[in-house]
């Protein structure tokens, strides 16, 4: 069994507590000049990151834990530009136990 230890604010982030059983996991990281939200849509994490007029832009990160032992976790970062938002998503073959979103 592939057991995963995360830090409890990756825990806090994704709302294992609330929302894990409902379908749809909603996440909020409030950064000072942006924010993100995380969201699970069947076998698809997804994340979205605004970042908002602060100087310069920031690189955004998507973390999405497949449920299955075998399936590849996934990982992706963006830039993204002042004023500007991005989303990224992943996909798993089975289905989805975590998705998260920040700033790097």
């Amino acid at each position: 069994m592939n057991r995963r230890i995360l830090p409890a604010a990756a825990l806090a982030a994704v709302g294992l507590l609330g929302g894990a059983l409902a379908g749809t996991v909603p996440a909020q990281a409030q950064v000072s000049g942006g924010s993100c939200t995380s969201w699970i849509s069947g076998e698809r994490g997804h994340g979205k990151c605004n970042s908002e007029h602060n100087g310069g832009g920031r690189t955004m990160y998507l973390d999405v834990k497949c449920d299955a032992w075998w399936d590849a976790d996934i990982y992706k970062e963006a830039y993204v530009r002042d004023g500007s938002t991005v989303e990224l998503q992943g996909h798993c073959h089975s289905s989805v136990s975590q998705a998260s979103a920040g700033w790097k």
